[in-house]
This record gives structure tokens, sequence and C-alpha cells, in this order.
């Protein structure tokens, strides 16, 4: 329901929640944005993201998710930059989930940043249409 809500509703109804009970706004929050969800960001978003995010941070929460999602981050990428993550990511060997998720955290984190600052746009991504 908070996905749907304009910007300004949601935050003051987040800000509402969090007088009253900081834990459930931090549950809110993680489940508004989701990991996976960065498949629904376009090329330009996910540069943006790439500019932003610690290398080895992504090289440790890309280790534990889909091939779907490692190409979406690749693509994004110079064909160079994305040889070289391969490279790291089969050199990381096995990875604790924990690590791998709180790398993938720390990027949701930036996302949500990029976001605030009106870099990126996560409202509408997905099933949005355009004219051309």
């Amino acid at each position: 329901m908070f996905n749907r809500l304009d910007s300004n509703t949601s935050k003051e109804i987040l800000d509402a929640i969090e007088k009253t009970n900081p834990t459930l706004v931090e549950t809110i929050r993680n489940m508004m944005f989701v990991f996976e969800d960065i498949l629904l960001l376009d090329t330009n978003a996910v540069k943006e993201l790439l500019s932003k995010v610690d290398r080895k941070i992504l090289t440790v929460a890309l280790k534990g998710t889909s091939e779907q999602m490692r190409n979406h981050m690749l693509q994004a990428m110079s064909q160079r930059g994305a040889e070289m993550l391969r490279e790291d990511m089969e050199a990381l060997g096995p990875i604790k989930i924990k690590e791998v998720e709180a790398g993938q955290q720390q990027i949701i984190a930036v996302v949500r940043q990029l976001e605030a600052e009106g870099v990126i746009n996560l409202k509408g991504t997905a099933g949005e249409q355009y004219v051309v």
C-alpha cells in the first residue's frame, strides 16, 4: 500500500508511526523495497546506483542473487568492469547468507538515498507505460 501512495503521504504516515513504534517503521521500510526490486530500475538508474555502491559490497551482494539480477547489474557496467566483477565473485568462494543479505541491505539503503535525493524514481516503476 505504501508503495502506491505519493511520496509525501507515505512519508507522513511513516513519520507518525515512527513516533509510537520505530521498529514497525523499519520493518515496513524493509518490505517496501526488496533487493529484487532493482530489476525494475532502468539502466540509467542502475548506473547511478553502481556509481554510489562500494565494489566489495556489490560483489558480496550479487554473489547470492539470481542470474537475472546479476545480468541486470552487469549490463549497466562497462564490458571490462563486468568481467572484473565476475572474476571477483568467482574468486570470493563460499559466502555466508548473512553476509550476502547485509550487503544487499546496504545497497537498498543507497537506493533509498538516491530516491530521497531525487536522482532515481521508484514510484510506478512496475508496469509503467510510455508513449514514444
